[in-house]
């Protein structure tokens, strides 16, 4: 309960837990949805670093600040860092297919995608080197788990994946959607250079930071190394693990311990993306 309150402040009368409500992009304008949002129950606001830019993050946290103000509370501003999301690129589909159960899918590291009657379906990716890290008999789910693959064939620079499940009717395959690998050694740092021009912002409005993809112990270092090269030690950031990775839960006494003593520290079960990682039958296994 005392590191949970150093965390997300005081509980609300009558009530254990705590509300938070990740705010859209329209919050940077609309000074009146933050004093809503306030005033309905929100007792923690999320902005997501994937999305906007620091300047509408500023006007973001102005906003909720001023509102809990007038109401008379403190409320914490949690900022979630992007981390390396994984996604498809520019995509070609034949025929305006759907991807189903036998689809066979080509994933590209590099070019233009071209998709014709033998390959009916091919995407670029986001992260190119990831194509060439995938391993025959390797998992690869698309779209929150929408479609789930495996790895059919391997060359230097595509990967030929075979679809085991869709959802029903079938999925369209499109751009900006993730891109899950459970099995599959990514060798991705947890903080990409955009987290790190980012981190000057998140420093000076958050009061909490999400660290994604956040996997091993070692990253934990990673991100206080930046955060004292930035001077950020005079301010008591908190700091929240997001677990959605396999390697992440299965480190998470060796995360807790490092984190511990640091700071705030709170983990968050990032059910969507662990999901798609571990499977969803197990969720509420992990989860617990």
């Amino acid at each position: 309960a005392v590191h949970t309150e150093a965390l997300l402040g005081a509980p609300r009368p009558h009530r254990r837990g705590r509300i938070m409500v990740t705010l859209p992009g329209e919050a940077s304008d609309d000074g009146a949805l933050a004093e809503r949002l306030v005033a309905a129950g929100m007792d923690v606001a999320r902005i997501n670093c994937a999305h906007d830019d620091p300047d509408a993050w500023r006007r973001m946290a102005g906003h909720v600040r001023a509102a809990a103000a007038r109401n008379g509370r403190a409320l914490p501003i949690l900022m979630d860092i992007a981390g390396p999301k994984i996604r498809t690129g520019a995509v070609a589909v034949h025929d305006k297919g759907r991807l189903v159960p036998g689809s066979n899918l080509v994933l590209i590291a590099e070019g233009t995608p071209e998709a014709g009657k033998h390959e009916p379906f091919v995407a670029a990716v986001s992260l190119p080197e990831i194509v060439r890290r995938l391993s025959v008999g390797d998992r690869v789910r698309y779209d929150d788990g929408k479609v789930e693959a495996v790895v059919e064939a391997v060359s230097e620079d595509r990967a030929r994946l075979h679809v085991l499940r869709a959802k029903t009717g079938g999925a369209k395959l499109k751009p900006e959607k993730g891109l899950n690998l459970p099995d599959t050694a990514l060798g991705l740092s947890p903080l990409t250079d955009k987290d790190a021009a980012d981190l000057e912002a998140v420093i000076a409005i958050a009061d909490m930071i999400g660290y994604s993809f956040v996997s091993h112990a070692a990253d934990i270092d990673l991100l206080e190394d930046m955060l004292a090269a930035r001077n950020a030690s005079a301010k008591p950031l908190g700091l929240i693990a997001k677990i959605e990775r396999p390697e992440a839960v299965a480190n998470l006494p060796a995360l807790i311990a490092r984190a511990a003593g640091r700071r705030p520290f709170g983990v968050m079960i990032a059910r969507g993306d662990l999901a798609a990682e571990i499977g969803f039958e197990r969720l509420a296994e992990m989860q617990e």
